[in-house]
Protein backbone atom coordinates (compact mmCIF):
# COMPACT_ATOMS: atom_id res chain seq x y z
CA UNK A 1 0.00 0.00 0.00
CA UNK A 2 1.18 3.54 -0.86
CA UNK A 3 -0.11 5.40 2.15
CA UNK A 4 1.26 9.06 0.61
CA UNK A 5 -1.74 8.30 -1.67
CA UNK A 6 -3.73 8.32 0.88
CA UNK A 7 -5.45 11.69 2.91
CA UNK A 8 -7.58 12.21 5.71
CA UNK A 9 -9.75 9.49 7.78
CA UNK A 10 -9.15 6.95 5.12
CA UNK A 11 -4.96 7.67 5.69
CA UNK A 12 -5.62 8.27 9.62
CA UNK A 13 -7.71 4.74 9.74
CA UNK A 14 -5.00 2.51 7.71
CA UNK A 15 -2.03 3.69 9.82
CA UNK A 16 -3.96 2.86 12.94
CA UNK A 17 -4.42 -0.80 11.32
CA UNK A 18 -0.56 -0.80 10.60
CA UNK A 19 -0.07 0.31 14.49
CA UNK A 20 -2.16 -2.78 15.67
CA UNK A 21 -0.81 -4.78 12.93
CA UNK A 22 3.04 -3.89 14.17
CA UNK A 23 2.66 -3.67 18.43
CA UNK A 24 5.73 -2.17 20.06
CA UNK A 25 6.09 -0.06 17.17
CA UNK A 26 5.48 3.79 16.40
CA UNK A 27 4.66 6.42 13.86
CA UNK A 28 8.54 7.02 13.56
CA UNK A 29 8.78 3.48 12.51
CA UNK A 30 5.55 3.58 10.12
CA UNK A 31 7.32 6.53 8.58
CA UNK A 32 10.77 4.53 8.38
CA UNK A 33 9.27 1.33 7.48
CA UNK A 34 6.76 2.40 4.79
CA UNK A 35 8.44 4.94 3.06
CA UNK A 36 5.51 7.81 4.22
CA UNK A 37 6.32 11.02 3.48
CA UNK A 38 3.42 13.20 3.52
CA UNK A 39 1.97 15.74 6.92
CA UNK A 40 3.04 14.77 10.02
CA UNK A 41 0.93 12.33 12.04
CA UNK A 42 0.09 11.86 15.80
CA UNK A 43 -1.53 9.74 18.31
CA UNK A 44 -4.73 12.28 19.12
CA UNK A 45 -6.26 10.14 21.96
CA UNK A 46 -3.92 7.52 23.98
CA UNK A 47 -6.89 5.56 24.61
CA UNK A 48 -8.36 4.82 21.45
CA UNK A 49 -5.37 5.44 19.32
CA UNK A 50 -6.83 7.67 16.84
CA UNK A 51 -4.37 9.43 14.39
CA UNK A 52 -4.77 12.75 13.43
CA UNK A 53 -2.48 15.49 11.82
CA UNK A 54 0.52 16.77 14.43
CA UNK A 55 -1.21 20.40 15.65
CA UNK A 56 2.40 22.71 15.41
CA UNK A 57 0.21 25.35 17.54
CA UNK A 58 0.56 22.68 20.40
CA UNK A 59 4.06 22.60 19.66
CA UNK A 60 4.71 25.81 19.86
CA UNK A 61 2.82 26.50 23.17
CA UNK A 62 5.51 23.99 24.14
CA UNK A 63 8.09 25.82 23.34
CA UNK A 64 6.78 29.01 24.89
CA UNK A 65 6.42 27.34 27.97
CA UNK A 66 10.12 26.20 27.71
CA UNK A 67 11.49 29.83 27.15
CA UNK A 68 9.25 31.33 30.06
CA UNK A 69 10.83 28.30 32.56
CA UNK A 70 14.21 29.08 31.08
CA UNK A 71 13.85 32.77 31.84
CA UNK A 72 12.67 32.22 35.08
CA UNK A 73 15.50 29.72 35.59
CA UNK A 74 17.83 32.71 35.08
CA UNK A 75 16.06 34.94 37.26
CA UNK A 76 16.23 32.26 40.07
CA UNK A 77 19.17 31.31 39.66
CA UNK A 78 20.33 35.14 39.76
CA UNK A 79 18.56 35.64 42.81
CA UNK A 80 19.85 32.71 44.92
CA UNK A 81 23.69 33.57 43.16
CA UNK A 82 23.66 36.89 44.80
CA UNK A 83 22.50 35.40 48.20
CA UNK A 84 25.30 33.30 48.16
CA UNK A 85 27.57 35.96 47.69
CA UNK A 86 25.99 37.79 49.94
CA UNK A 87 26.72 35.31 52.51
CA UNK A 88 30.14 34.58 51.72
CA UNK A 89 31.31 37.42 50.62
CA UNK A 90 29.48 40.26 51.84
CA UNK A 91 30.61 43.24 50.01
CA UNK A 92 29.74 43.33 46.20
CA UNK A 93 32.73 45.43 45.49
CA UNK A 94 35.46 42.80 46.37
CA UNK A 95 36.51 39.88 43.82
CA UNK A 96 35.95 36.37 45.27
CA UNK A 97 38.24 33.54 43.86
CA UNK A 98 37.09 30.60 42.37
CA UNK A 99 39.43 28.18 40.82
CA UNK A 100 42.63 30.09 39.20
CA UNK A 101 40.67 33.00 38.73
CA UNK A 102 38.56 35.97 40.62
CA UNK A 103 35.34 36.83 39.92
CA UNK A 104 33.95 40.34 40.58
CA UNK A 105 30.12 40.10 41.82
CA UNK A 106 28.56 40.13 38.39
CA UNK A 107 31.12 38.04 36.78
CA UNK A 108 30.15 35.40 39.75
CA UNK A 109 25.96 35.84 39.13
CA UNK A 110 26.55 35.18 35.28
CA UNK A 111 29.06 32.44 35.67
CA UNK A 112 26.52 30.44 37.65
CA UNK A 113 23.55 31.24 34.93
CA UNK A 114 25.89 30.23 32.16
CA UNK A 115 27.02 27.07 34.35
CA UNK A 116 23.42 26.20 34.30
CA UNK A 117 22.62 26.62 30.95
CA UNK A 118 25.74 24.23 30.01
CA UNK A 119 24.66 21.43 32.34
CA UNK A 120 20.84 21.76 31.26
CA UNK A 121 22.88 21.26 27.73
CA UNK A 122 24.63 18.37 28.29
CA UNK A 123 21.70 16.45 29.95
CA UNK A 124 19.94 16.85 26.62
CA UNK A 125 22.72 16.01 24.50
CA UNK A 126 23.79 12.52 27.02
CA UNK A 127 20.12 11.21 26.23
CA UNK A 128 20.26 11.65 22.67
CA UNK A 129 23.69 10.29 22.64
CA UNK A 130 22.19 7.06 24.56
CA UNK A 131 19.45 7.00 22.00
CA UNK A 132 17.21 8.19 24.51
CA UNK A 133 14.66 11.00 25.02
CA UNK A 134 15.28 13.65 27.40
CA UNK A 135 12.57 12.94 30.42
CA UNK A 136 11.41 15.94 32.33
CA UNK A 137 10.77 15.34 36.14
CA UNK A 138 7.13 17.18 35.53
CA UNK A 139 5.55 18.20 32.56
CA UNK A 140 5.47 21.67 30.96
CA UNK A 141 1.90 21.89 31.95
CA UNK A 142 2.52 21.57 35.40
CA UNK A 143 1.99 25.35 36.52
CA UNK A 144 3.74 25.06 40.20
CA UNK A 145 6.59 22.44 39.44
CA UNK A 146 7.68 22.40 36.17
CA UNK A 147 11.87 23.60 35.67
CA UNK A 148 13.57 23.70 32.69
CA UNK A 149 16.85 23.08 34.65
CA UNK A 150 19.01 19.81 34.26
CA UNK A 151 17.81 18.80 38.26
CA UNK A 152 14.91 18.26 36.83
CA UNK A 153 15.77 15.92 33.99
CA UNK A 154 16.89 12.76 32.83
CA UNK A 155 17.50 10.15 30.13
CA UNK A 156 14.22 8.03 29.15
CA UNK A 157 13.07 5.42 26.98
CA UNK A 158 10.28 7.41 24.69
CA UNK A 159 8.16 3.99 24.20
CA UNK A 160 6.96 2.53 27.47
CA UNK A 161 7.73 -1.11 28.47
CA UNK A 162 5.06 -3.85 29.87
CA UNK A 163 3.68 -1.50 32.91
CA UNK A 164 4.91 1.81 32.96
CA UNK A 165 4.28 4.11 30.68
CA UNK A 166 7.00 6.04 28.64
CA UNK A 167 8.04 9.75 27.54
CA UNK A 168 5.65 10.30 24.72
CA UNK A 169 3.03 8.48 26.56
CA UNK A 170 2.97 9.93 30.08
CA UNK A 171 3.29 13.67 28.35
CA UNK A 172 0.57 15.53 30.40
CA UNK A 173 -0.15 13.00 32.70
CA UNK A 174 1.49 12.67 36.53
CA UNK A 175 0.69 11.01 39.43
CA UNK A 176 -1.40 12.66 42.29
CA UNK A 177 1.55 12.76 44.32
CA UNK A 178 3.69 14.16 42.12
CA UNK A 179 5.86 16.01 44.18
CA UNK A 180 6.34 13.32 46.88
CA UNK A 181 7.49 11.31 43.87
CA UNK A 182 10.07 14.24 42.64
CA UNK A 183 11.51 14.19 46.68
CA UNK A 184 12.40 10.59 46.27
CA UNK A 185 13.78 10.50 42.81
CA UNK A 186 15.94 13.18 44.10
CA UNK A 187 15.21 16.03 41.53
CA UNK A 188 14.16 19.48 42.10
CA UNK A 189 10.60 20.28 42.73
CA UNK A 190 9.81 23.53 41.23
CA UNK A 191 12.02 26.34 40.06
CA UNK A 192 13.07 27.94 43.05
CA UNK A 193 14.55 24.57 44.27
CA UNK A 194 16.27 23.78 41.25
CA UNK A 195 18.20 27.22 41.47
CA UNK A 196 18.78 26.49 45.44
CA UNK A 197 20.54 22.70 43.89
CA UNK A 198 22.65 24.12 41.06
CA UNK A 199 24.05 27.05 43.21
CA UNK A 200 24.57 25.00 46.24
CA UNK A 201 21.94 26.76 48.66
CA UNK A 202 19.61 24.09 48.94
CA UNK A 203 20.36 20.65 49.91
CA UNK A 204 22.26 18.50 46.96
CA UNK A 205 22.39 14.51 46.82
CA UNK A 206 19.81 11.44 46.98
CA UNK A 207 19.10 11.47 43.39
CA UNK A 208 18.44 8.48 41.87
CA UNK A 209 19.86 6.28 38.62
CA UNK A 210 17.85 7.47 35.38
CA UNK A 211 15.99 4.38 35.22
CA UNK A 212 14.60 4.61 38.53
CA UNK A 213 13.83 7.66 38.33
CA UNK A 214 12.02 6.96 35.36
CA UNK A 215 10.45 3.80 37.52
CA UNK A 216 9.61 6.22 40.27
CA UNK A 217 7.59 9.12 38.10
CA UNK A 218 6.05 7.14 35.86
CA UNK A 219 4.78 4.26 37.74
CA UNK A 220 1.66 1.98 36.36
CA UNK A 221 -1.19 2.25 35.20
CA UNK A 222 -2.93 1.06 38.46
CA UNK A 223 -1.64 4.87 40.11
CA UNK A 224 -4.23 7.67 40.00
CA UNK A 225 -2.96 10.29 37.18
CA UNK A 226 -4.11 13.96 36.46
CA UNK A 227 -3.91 16.20 33.62
CA UNK A 228 -0.91 18.77 34.62
CA UNK A 229 -3.37 20.95 32.38
CA UNK A 230 -6.48 20.58 34.51
CA UNK A 231 -4.09 22.20 37.65
CA UNK A 232 -4.06 25.24 35.77
CA UNK A 233 -7.88 25.43 35.92
CA UNK A 234 -7.87 25.62 39.81
CA UNK A 235 -6.69 28.28 41.78
CA UNK A 236 -3.62 28.83 43.51
CA UNK A 237 -5.52 27.75 46.60
CA UNK A 238 -7.12 25.05 45.23
CA UNK A 239 -3.79 23.86 44.15
CA UNK A 240 -2.42 24.44 47.88
CA UNK A 241 -5.26 22.41 49.08
CA UNK A 242 -4.30 19.72 46.22
CA UNK A 243 -0.78 19.64 47.28
CA UNK A 244 -1.67 19.78 51.46
CA UNK A 245 -4.18 16.52 51.32
CA UNK A 246 -2.49 13.75 52.95
CA UNK A 247 -3.84 10.60 51.15
CA UNK A 248 -3.89 9.55 47.09
CA UNK A 249 -7.70 9.11 48.10
CA UNK A 250 -7.83 12.72 49.76
CA UNK A 251 -6.55 14.36 46.72
CA UNK A 252 -8.70 12.52 44.27
CA UNK A 253 -11.82 13.91 46.42
CA UNK A 254 -10.36 17.25 45.91
CA UNK A 255 -10.07 16.99 42.14
CA UNK A 256 -13.84 16.18 42.02
CA UNK A 257 -14.93 18.51 44.51
CA UNK A 258 -12.56 21.63 42.21
CA UNK A 259 -14.71 19.76 39.05
CA UNK A 260 -17.81 20.17 40.53
CA UNK A 261 -16.74 24.16 42.02
CA UNK A 262 -16.10 24.86 38.29
CA UNK A 263 -19.62 24.28 36.43
CA UNK A 264 -20.79 25.34 40.05
CA UNK A 265 -19.86 28.76 39.25
CA UNK A 266 -21.95 28.29 35.85
CA UNK A 267 -24.76 27.40 37.72
CA UNK A 268 -24.30 30.18 40.17
CA UNK A 269 -24.51 32.75 37.45
CA UNK A 270 -27.80 31.37 36.52
CA UNK A 271 -29.05 31.58 39.68
CA UNK A 272 -28.05 35.37 40.06
CA UNK A 273 -30.19 35.91 36.79
CA UNK A 274 -32.90 33.99 38.24
CA UNK A 275 -33.47 36.28 41.55
CA UNK A 276 -32.97 39.34 39.49
CA UNK A 277 -35.42 38.36 36.58
CA UNK A 278 -39.01 40.03 36.64
CA UNK A 279 -41.75 37.62 37.78
CA UNK A 280 -42.92 35.68 34.54
CA UNK A 281 -39.63 35.21 33.39
CA UNK A 282 -37.50 34.07 36.67
CA UNK A 283 -39.64 30.41 36.43
CA UNK A 284 -37.80 29.21 32.77
CA UNK A 285 -34.92 30.51 34.49
CA UNK A 286 -35.48 28.88 38.02
CA UNK A 287 -36.37 25.85 35.67
CA UNK A 288 -32.91 25.56 33.80
CA UNK A 289 -31.20 26.41 37.08
CA UNK A 290 -33.02 23.49 39.15
CA UNK A 291 -32.34 21.49 35.48
CA UNK A 292 -28.92 21.86 35.52
CA UNK A 293 -28.24 21.64 39.59
CA UNK A 294 -30.46 18.09 39.16
CA UNK A 295 -28.29 16.89 36.50
CA UNK A 296 -24.75 17.81 38.38
CA UNK A 297 -25.80 16.29 41.57
CA UNK A 298 -26.55 12.69 39.42
CA UNK A 299 -23.25 13.03 37.96
CA UNK A 300 -21.31 13.69 40.77
CA UNK A 301 -23.89 13.31 44.30
CA UNK A 302 -21.77 15.09 46.62
CA UNK A 303 -23.15 16.59 49.70
CA UNK A 304 -23.35 20.42 48.03
CA UNK A 305 -24.56 19.24 44.51
CA UNK A 306 -27.44 17.23 46.42
CA UNK A 307 -27.92 19.71 49.04
CA UNK A 308 -28.01 23.19 46.17
CA UNK A 309 -30.06 20.79 43.81
CA UNK A 310 -33.09 20.90 46.30
CA UNK A 311 -32.78 24.38 47.13
CA UNK A 312 -33.05 25.29 43.30
CA UNK A 313 -35.72 22.65 43.10
CA UNK A 314 -37.90 24.06 46.19
CA UNK A 315 -37.36 27.93 44.76
CA UNK A 316 -38.96 26.76 41.33
CA UNK A 317 -42.04 25.02 43.16
CA UNK A 318 -42.27 28.27 44.98
CA UNK A 319 -42.16 30.04 41.74
CA UNK A 320 -44.56 28.38 40.07
CA UNK A 321 -46.67 28.29 43.18
CA UNK A 322 -47.05 32.10 42.35
CA UNK A 323 -48.58 31.45 39.08
CA UNK A 324 -52.01 30.80 41.29
CA UNK A 325 -53.94 34.56 41.13
CA UNK A 326 -54.38 35.38 44.39
CA UNK A 327 -52.50 37.36 47.05
CA UNK A 328 -51.62 34.67 49.35
CA UNK A 329 -50.21 32.56 46.83
CA UNK A 330 -48.13 35.45 45.22
CA UNK A 331 -46.77 36.66 48.69
CA UNK A 332 -46.24 33.68 50.16
CA UNK A 333 -44.59 32.98 46.72
CA UNK A 334 -42.05 35.67 47.16
CA UNK A 335 -42.15 34.99 50.81
CA UNK A 336 -40.12 30.88 49.94
CA UNK A 337 -38.24 32.24 47.41
CA UNK A 338 -36.61 34.71 49.66
CA UNK A 339 -36.12 32.40 52.61
CA UNK A 340 -34.83 29.72 50.07
CA UNK A 341 -32.12 32.48 48.37
CA UNK A 342 -30.77 33.57 51.58
CA UNK A 343 -30.83 29.97 52.47
CA UNK A 344 -28.67 28.21 49.90
CA UNK A 345 -26.23 31.28 49.72
CA UNK A 346 -25.40 31.42 53.41
CA UNK A 347 -25.32 27.30 53.19
CA UNK A 348 -22.94 27.64 49.98
CA UNK A 349 -20.85 31.00 52.48
CA UNK A 350 -20.54 28.39 55.36
CA UNK A 351 -19.54 25.43 53.16
CA UNK A 352 -16.86 27.30 51.80
CA UNK A 353 -15.39 28.96 55.12
CA UNK A 354 -15.50 25.24 56.34
CA UNK A 355 -13.39 23.58 53.72
CA UNK A 356 -10.98 26.76 54.08
CA UNK A 357 -10.64 25.95 57.51
CA UNK A 358 -9.84 22.28 56.94
CA UNK A 359 -7.56 23.05 54.08
CA UNK A 360 -5.81 25.04 56.64
CA UNK A 361 -5.91 22.36 59.52
CA UNK A 362 -4.43 19.51 57.03
CA UNK A 363 -1.56 22.30 55.76
CA UNK A 364 -0.46 23.01 59.60
CA UNK A 365 -0.34 19.67 60.14
CA UNK A 366 1.83 18.93 56.97
CA UNK A 367 3.81 21.27 58.39
CA UNK A 368 4.66 20.22 62.02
Amino acid sequence: MNYNELSGSTLYRAVRQWLDNNPGKDLGDFSKETGYTGPELQVKDKKTGRIGLRNRKSDKTRADRIAQSSATMDEKIRAEATAQWDELVGDRDKTFKLGNKNYTFKEYVDLEVDRHKLETERMAKEAKAQGKTLGHGTPTTDPDRYAESYTQQFSEEGKGTAGQLGNFESQDRIPLDQTDRLKQAGLATSPTEAAQMHVGTGEIGGRLPDEKIAATLKPNEDVPTVKASLLNKFSPYQRQQLEAAPTLEAKENLIKQFKADSSGTKINALRVARNLAPAMLSIPAGMAVTGQSAAAAVKNPTQDNIVNAGFDAANTVADLVGLIPTPMTIGASEAAQRALMMGQMGYNAQRRLQRMMEAEKVASMENK
